[in-house]
């Protein structure tokens, strides 16, 4: 997936709100505040659409669906040529240490702080972590 991001890579973490700006990991790697809402909500439609269109309305929202909270950009400059490997390395020393709730919901090849001005032929954004994670309890 590395090729996919030829330049920076962001790695936009939940859970993780930290209490400086931006804290320098060093070598370029980051963790900088941000906000960002990632939802995908499910829709029901009862009409095709025409070829090339869009589904007509009536639309009906069903129950439920994910949303996350991007509080840390991560960035991991271009560099490096194994920005996924590192992102990875990152979250798993994050876990460990602070909380195994931490999750990277999402890639993008901008901060997200900046994706809002960034045309959508420009902007690549994966999600990746979005299915829930649960914990056993004793």
């Amino acid at each position: 997936m590395d090729e996919i991001f030829a330049g920076d890579l962001h790695a936009g973490l939940t859970e993780l709100v930290l209490s400086l700006d931006s804290f320098d990991l060093g070598d370029g790697v980051t963790l900088n505040k941000t906000y960002a809402h990632l939802m995908a909500h499910f829709m029901l439609v009862f009409t095709q659409p025409p070829p090339g269109s869009y589904h007509p309305a009536p639309w009906k929202n069903a129950k439920y669906g994910v949303a996350f909270d991007v509080t840390t950009d991560l960035c991991i400059p271009k560099h490096h040529s194994d920005r996924i490997g590192i992102a990875q390395a990152i979250v798993f020393l994050i876990r460990l240490y602070i909380s195994p709730a931490v999750t990277v919901a999402i890639f993008s090849n901008h901060p997200f702080a900046d994706l809002k001005n960034v045309p959508d032929k420009e902007a690549i954004t994966i999600p990746l972590e979005i299915w829930p994670r649960h914990f056993r309890c004793r």
